[in-house]
């Protein structure tokens, strides 16, 4: 963008060409420049000040190289000398010769500066005749070439613009993709650990319910036969009590004294059939508990200590019978409770495969886009930086040639409106 400073006279006004420094600032540039060059254009007629808005840093100085003063020197000198016998056209090709010679001699990506010397005046009052009297003339055609030349600003400034934000949209579609990619890559990492710790937990589950199912299997067989060794010893026991109540209601006789009564004697061979049965299971509190039995009987007035003794048989039958239908229910449900976490890791590791399986695809598919709009990315951004590249090095000799026709266009108002130039 073009800043007009004034200076001392109108001869001494320096202009400067900003040129932003990084893709954000020199966007925030261009729409400056697009800004600025159509105020002017609008205004061109009228008025000379031109007013420019930027908010990077602005150096303001007068130009020193002599080669830049020289070719803007020129510049002027040949548009005053073919202004009034040339058309726009001509002089629309002449000032794209300056720029091409500009662009190709100096640096122009630095900040550039151009001054008109007082010379210009001299130029003026050599040729008054031939500029006042043609001035409307002349002056409609700067500005109509001043017009062009802005156009011409306008469309270099959108086509930058327009490649900055094809670089900025394609990046953003980039990013978004390598987004998602990522979150599907994720997404199945995590589902393959979860599988994996699910697979683990099922071959461990399923060994336990194993174990557990072979228990319950053996309770099953050995069980049934310890149930049914209980019931029979409850009912002995119980015959032995209902013995024991006839042999009590028994008159005492020599008989029963001695020993040889036939109750007693049912009441001894049943004992004896418990004896075998507690020798058979091995069990030495039984054996133990039967001989004391059979101590008491032997003592006819300790009958009731007898009946404890068998009362208390079938309590501890009764506590067997209740612990072993315990256990078994116990087994049931552990096994149970293991077939179920069985089943709930199986349907993880079915559920996370399948999951892993799904991700793993959807990544695949959203890296190929990847790729692709990764190859856009980089192809928009080496468009920007060519584009921008040019841009850099047309627009400054551009922007200083429409300085130069803003500057004339008043130099030759004031001049001719002078009344020495009247005279």
């Amino acid at each position: 963008l073009v800043k007009v400073v004034p200076m001392a006279s109108v001869d001494q006004q320096v202009f400067t060409v900003y040129v932003g420094t990084s893709p954000k600032r020199a966007r925030s540039n261009r729409l400056a420049v697009v800004g600025g060059v159509f105020l002017v254009a609008m205004a061109a007629v009228a008025v000379l000040s031109t007013q420019g808005h930027h908010r990077s840093t602005v150096m303001t100085t007068k130009a020193t190289r002599a080669s830049t003063r020289l070719s803007d020197l020129t510049l002027a000198s040949r548009i005053l000398a073919a202004a009034p016998k040339s058309s726009s056209q001509q002089m629309y090709a002449m000032l794209q010769q300056w720029q091409d010679k500009q662009v190709s001699e100096d640096n122009v990506r630095s900040q550039m500066l151009a001054v008109f010397p007082k010379g210009i005046n001299t130029m003026l009052q050599e040729s008054s005749s031939k500029v006042c009297e043609k001035k409307d003339e002349i002056i409609g055609k700067l500005s109509s070439l001043l017009e062009k030349l802005t156009a011409d600003a306008i469309a270099r400034n959108l086509t930058d613009a327009k490649s900055f934000e094809e670089k900025k949209e394609s990046l953003q579609a980039w990013l978004e993709e390598e987004s998602s990619f990522r979150l599907e890559a994720e997404k199945a990492k995590e589902a393959e650990q979860g599988a994996s710790y699910a697979r683990v937990q099922y071959e461990k589950w399923k060994a336990s319910y194993q174990d557990a199912k072979q228990r319950v299997e053996q309770l099953e067989k050995s069980y049934p036969k310890e149930l049914a060794s209980i019931a029979a010893e409850r009912a002995l026991i119980k015959e032995i009590i209902v013995l024991l109540d006839t042999f009590e209601s028994q008159p005492t006789d020599q008989a029963k004294q001695t020993g040889k009564s036939n109750t007693l004697m049912q009441i001894k061979a049943k004992l004896s059939k418990l004896q075998q049965w507690a020798q058979q299971s091995n069990s030495a509190v039984k054996i133990q508990g039967i001989k004391s039995l059979e101590q008491k009987l032997a003592s006819f007035t300790e009958t009731s200590a007898v009946r404890t003794l068998l009362q208390d048989m079938l309590k501890e039958l009764d506590t067997r019978e209740q612990v072993v239908k315990k256990v078994e229910d116990e087994a049931k449900a552990e096994m149970n409770s293991h077939f179920d976490k069985l089943v709930h890791y199986e349907k993880d590791v079915v559920d996370l495969s399948n999951a892993a399986d799904k991700a793993k695809e959807v990544s695949a598919q959203t890296d190929m886009e990847r790729e692709k709009l990764n190859g856009l990315k980089k192809n928009s951004a080496e468009s920007y930086e060519d584009e921008h590249d040019e841009y850099e090095t047309v627009a400054p000799p551009a922007e200083r040639a429409i300085y130069i026709l803003q500057v004339i266009i008043e130099k030759i108002r004031s001049f001719c409106a002078a009344p020495s130039a009247s005279a």
